[in-house]
């Protein structure tokens, strides 16, 4: 693995020496942080066709006060901050942003997160919509008695008729399915709403046959067929003592047009604990999932899934070697696919973790590469790819006792 700290370190004098984002136009790979006073970490982002960037995140203002807002900024192709600003309450925790494509709000922007509702840090459901300068248009919060004491929810999929699902996973007792063959109660079952452009409910979808479960993303086939990916512990076959078994798995499945789900398919080793954390459809219509192994001994690895034939068959799974986690996954080029991740260090804290794969998981020439400051927790959490092929890496990273969110700009071969 090749390792770029002492690089990083002279790029990160460069960053602390300028007070605010968008100085440095001569620059055209770097670090760059973005944020105000106080604590920032960093969620999603989203690059528009035009090699502009939205990134989003949240804010805490004073730092650990637990004053947390919704951080947006948008940042142009050379490189220029347009705009940022802050949205949403103070119990904020921003998670996803996905791009408006159809309806009478294309052009702007979904926007997900899981504010605090009680004392006791149960979470509710919230979606922002924002036009294409970040203002907002409307919000929708999903904390009634449907979705208490608490819910979670990991992603929002735009849909073809101006609408969106939202997925994730639910603790409301009065939605858990019950089975008695588990000898430890299920504590969450997955959770998918669809709604329609006007915000109104089409349906509701909970089910689950494990402990501990959640939904990660849905994507449209066509206007009856939802591809649909998570995890559980869910017992199935294959797996040993299936009666006592609770170990996690990737799972797949199809929803029809109603919300009601397929068989699942499975993928990950009997003992491992498999928890997947992102997937990406590849310009081949097969879909490439990616997450991080608990082991049995304590050590945390990468696992990387691909599954073809519209959700039908996993015909590769790997597992990394290295301690690390699988964090998130983009589509590169033609047939290549860009996977960001931490590595743990022999210490405990973190690095940022980049390859790029061919479509077989194969490493390209160069890659993997990780850095980061010696002894702080730098963690990655989107990547994705320019028009131009160079690659971008949102993350969370320390600069002077504070957490930032971190925008990282590299070659197409992961150097700056």
């Amino acid at each position: 693995m090749r390792l770029i700290r002492l690089v990083i370190a002279g790029i990160l004098f460069i960053v602390i020496s300028c007070d605010t984002a968008g100085d440095q136009n001569d620059r055209t790979h770097f670090i760059r942080y973005y944020g105000q006073d106080g604590d920032h970490e960093a969620a999603d982002m989203v690059v528009n066709t035009d090699g502009s960037i939205v990134v989003l995140g949240t804010a805490e203002f004073p730092a650990n006060s637990g004053n947390r807002r919704i951080y947006l900024a948008k940042i142009d192709d050379q490189n220029n901050t347009m705009w940022e600003k802050q949205l949403g309450d103070f119990t904020e925790n921003a998670k996803d942003i996905e791009s408006i494509f159809a309806g009478a709000y294309a052009g702007g922007y979904l926007i997900l997160s899981n504010p605090v509702i009680d004392v006791d840090g149960n979470t509710g459901i919230k979606i922002l919509r924002v036009d294409q300068d970040g203002i907002k248009i409307d919000s929708l919060l999903l904390s009634g008695a449907s979705f208490l004491p608490s819910s979670f929810a990991n992603s929002i999929t735009p849909l073809q008729d101006g609408g969106f699902i939202v997925t994730g996973n639910t603790k409301n007792t009065n939605l858990i399915l019950l089975d008695n063959a588990y000898v430890i109660p299920d504590q969450e079952d997955l959770l998918t709403l669809r709604y329609s452009e006007s915000n109104s409910l089409v349906w509701q979808s909970t089910f689950g046959s494990g402990p501990e479960e959640s939904g990660i993303k849905v994507f449209q086939e066509n206007a009856n067929t939802f591809n649909y990916a998570g995890y559980t512990n869910a017992t199935h076959s294959g797996e040993p003592n299936a009666a006592g078994n609770f170990d996690l798995n990737f799972f797949y499945l199809t929803l029809n047009d109603a919300g009601v789900n397929s068989s699942a398919i499975y993928s990950g080793s009997p003992t491992e604990g498999e928890q997947m954390n992102a997937i990406t459809r590849t310009p081949f219509g097969d879909y490439i999932a990616v997450g991080t192994t608990n082991q049995s001994s304590g050590s945390k690895r990468v696992f990387i899934s691909r599954i073809v034939g519209n959700f039908s068959t996993v015909d590769k799974e790997e597992s990394r070697t290295f301690d690390g986690e699988g964090i998130s996954i983009s589509p590169s080029g033609g047939s290549n696919i860009l996977v960001v991740g931490n590595e743990i260090t022999a210490g405990g804290s973190r690095d940022i973790w980049l390859t790029k794969l061919s479509r077989d998981l194969e490493d390209l020439k160069s890659f993997p590469v990780s850095f980061g400051a010696s002894g702080d927790d730098d963690t990655a959490n989107a990547v994705a790819e320019l028009p131009n092929g160079d690659i971008v890496i949102l993350g969370t990273m320390n600069l002077v006792n504070q957490n930032k969110i971190a925008l990282i700009k590299l070659t197409a071969t992961g150097n700056f």
